[in-house]
Parts: C-alpha cells; sequence; structure tokens
C-alpha cells in the first residue's frame, strides 16, 4: 500500500498567490468595466439634459432675429456658489408674427398652433409680445417669461449648471466684430452672441476628469475656476455660437 502525500507548504503558498492574482485581476477588470460604464452614463445624462434645454435656449434666442432684440444683460446680483464668478442673466424680447403663427399652424395636427409657447408653457397667439428672462437658479436655468405684461412663476430649462455665461458680438459699420456686453455696445448693430454652459453630471463617478476644481477654465473671454465639491460629477463645457441676423 502506497503511502498517501499531501501537499508541500510551497505548493500551497504557489496556489495561493495564483488564486490572489486571478481574483486581483478579475477585480480589476471589474472596476473598470465599472468606471466605464458609470463614465457613460454620466456623459448620456449630461447630453440628455443639457443638451435638450440649451438646444431649447438657441432656438428662442434665434427669435429675436427676425422680430425682437435683447432688453437686459448683465452679471447676477446672487453669488455663484460652483465658480469663482457670477453666472449671467440675459432678458430678450420678441413678437410672434401672423406669418410664423400661420406657418406654425399650418405643421400642427391640432391646428391650433398650440406648438408656439413661451419658455415655460404658456400657449402663444399671433402678435402677442413676448419677454423671456434666462438666469441660474437653484443650480440651473431657469426662465420667466412675461406675456402681454402678465409675469410668470418661471420654470427650470436646464439642470446642473456651473457656470452660464453669454456675450454679444456687434458689428460696426467698417465692419469690425468685437464682443462685449449690453452696456458696453456704442452704436453698433448687435449680430449675434455666444453662450458658454458648464454642466455637471447626476451621478458621481471617482476620477472624473474632463473639468475638475482645480483646473482654470476658459468660458468664452473669462477664466473659470469651479468652486470644491465632495461629489466626482462629470463636467462639461458648451460653447455655441448664435447669429441674429441674416
Amino acid at each position: 500500500m502506497q503511502p498517501q502525500r499531501g501537499y508541500t507548504l510551497v505548493e500551497l503558498m504557489v496556489a495561493l498567490v495564483l488564486g490572489l492574482l486571478l481574483t486581483a485581476a478579475s477585480l480589476m477588470i471589474f472596476l473598470s468595466t465599472s468606471q466605464t460604464y458609470s463614465a457613460q452614463k454620466a456623459n448620456s445624462e449630461i447630453e440628455k439634459n443639457g443638451g435638450t434645454g440649451l438646444n431649447y435656449i438657441i432656438h428662442k434666442f434665434r427669435l429675436i432675429a427676425s422680430n425682437g432684440g435683447i432688453v437686459a444683460h448683465s452679471l447676477s446680483t446672487t453669488e455663484s456658489t460652483t465658480s469663482n464668478v457670477n453666472n449671467d442673466e440675459i432678458t430678450i424680447t420678441y413678437t410672434v408674427s401672423q406669418d410664423r403663427f400661420d406657418a406654425n399652424r399650418a405643421h400642427n395636427q391640432n391646428g391650433d398652433g398650440s406648438q408656439l409657447m413661451t419658455c415655460d408653457g404658456r400657449i402663444l397667439n399671433a402678435n402677442d409680445n413676448v419677454r423671456e428672462r434666462y438666469f441660474v437658479q437653484n443650480g440651473g436655468i431657469f426662465c420667466q417669461s412675461t406675456l402681454n405684461n402678465q409675469l410668470s412663476a418661471g420654470t427650470q430649462i436646464v439642470p446642473n449648471v456651473d457656470y452660464f455665461h453669454v456675450v454679444l458680438i456687434t458689428q460696426d459699420n467698417n465692419s469690425n466684430f468685437r464682443k462685449t456686453n449690453l452696456a458696453g455696445v456704442n452704436g453698433e448693430a448687435i449680430v449675434g452672441l455666444q453662450m458658454g454652459v458648464i454642466l455637471h453630471s447626476d451621478s458621481a463617478i471617482q476620477g472624473a476628469t474632463y473639468l475638475n476644481n482645480t483646473n482654470i477654465v476658459n468660458v468664452i473671454d473669462q477664466n473659470i475656476q469651479l468652486r470644491q465639491i465632495a461629489t466626482h460629477n462629470l463636467k462639461q463645457l458648451f460653447v455655441q455660437t448664435i447669429a441674429l441676423r441674416q
């Protein structure tokens, strides 16, 4: 009868080390996959929440090209809680033309023109006079409208905003362009504006480095440093130039 032989201490230690290496490799793959998923999810949140709202604001700003204007543009008097520079606020005005109302009604299945609304959802009719104020409040871009001298309570258009900045683009008689605020316009025509917005995701992820709290971020003509926050949210900068004249 052959005596039974067990594993030596060296063999057991080798097996243990190999097992630990396999476990560590599996854990690293899991963590990497999890972080990639979190980053994709956070990026999707920014695109979904911010993209839709910013496109809507751009659409509204373009309305002033045909029959409107900019009536107020300044730094907010409320200190920003997320950056070293206060956010901007801007107020636009426009009139709903009969041609625009009729064209919209022709493409509306209900036939009542209800697609034309103020930024906070009030239905517009032909020849309505609208004033809309865009500003940052409670961490988002809000809009408050005045329709035929009736002021609304306002509604949030874009959530998760760290910074909101708007500059006007002017052109003088010699076709020279410059960027300024409304107070700096000196007889030139306002031919466009630029909007810069820093957004963050709902979800926090470790190592979110698109924009972080130690970097100086250039937003059009401002150098912005985000304030330190506890969560590691993904942050992205969006800049859009909007023409106001054909």
